[in-house]
């Protein structure tokens, strides 16, 4: 009996901790501004505008901005170096504030695997509590909750 409680002990300390497994990502962010470096598109300055403010929320059941929603989204996670971040999204890293030499890219999927068609859909890992958006050309600054 007591190597059971034991073993019980072991696994609650240790294989349960609190988001363990939980990308950072996860949670509700702000929309908080335009990032004044553009990698060229088809959204107007005032469409952008308007998207500022706007809250997006991320979780394993669902993505949503607004009354945009993705049910059982798929999160693809890549990471880049800064020359193929410069590739990738034709700006540096570094004019974004994204000074890490790994950046993680996420593109966010629907169940049917296309790409989410919504602000949000692709983003760049900043810092803990920062990502940078990147919507039909337009770069954004999204704040954690």
């Amino acid at each position: 009996m007591t190597y059971v409680r034991l073993m019980i002990l072991i696994i609650a300390v240790f294989g349960c901790r609190s988001g363990a497994g939980i990308p950072e990502y996860f949670g509700k962010w702000q929309l908080k501004r335009i990032l004044p470096v553009t990698a060229g598109g088809a959204l107007y300055q005032e469409q952008a505008a308007a998207l500022i403010g706007s809250w997006v929320y991320y979780s394993r059941n669902e993505a949503r901005v607004g009354d945009k929603e993705c049910k059982n989204p798929s999160y693809e996670e890549v990471y880049l170096s800064q020359d193929e971040f410069l590739v990738s999204a034709r700006v540096s890293a570094k004019k974004l504030g994204i000074t890490s030499s790994t950046i993680q890219k996420v593109l966010v999927r629907d169940r049917a695997g296309n790409i989410w068609d919504a602000p949000g859909c692709l983003f760049f890992v900043r810092d803990r509590d920062s990502l940078v958006v990147l919507y039909q050309g337009i770069f954004f600054e999204m704040k954690n909750k």
